[in-house]
């Protein structure tokens, strides 16, 4: 998979229209086409905007292989939207539980 079928597929999965997603973004409708059928690529900082409009990482934006191999990765990029609501203390808890999750995922590993 290369980053247009992944930005389409987020966009899909969103419930977003193609022409809301790129008002969002602050891009012509025909910019983001560009860059879902990959005939154009979005500069660094659109690329962190993209990521961060869709609550995910630019590695999964991108498909980076390594970002693929770590699951609790891909977890923690999926429901980290769903942390801005929480406060200091429930966020710093959360945080805790992630370090021993992936401390876990790397000693069982080796």
């Amino acid at each position: 998979m290369d980053f247009g079928k992944n930005l389409e597929r987020l966009i899909e999965q969103s419930g977003h229209s193609k022409k809301d997603v790129a008002a969002a973004l602050g891009i012509a409708p025909n910019t983001l086409s560009g860059y879902i059928n990959n005939h154009r690529q979005p500069d660094l900082d659109m690329l962190i905007k993209i990521a961060d409009y869709f609550h995910t990482s630019t590695d999964h934006l991108l498909d980076y292989k390594a970002m693929q191999n770590n699951s609790h990765l891909r977890v923690l990029s999926l429901v980290s939207h769903r942390l801005e609501g929480l406060d200091e203390n429930q966020l710093e808890l959360v945080m805790k539980l992630a370090e021993q999750v992936v401390n876990f995922d790397i000693k069982n590993k080796k």
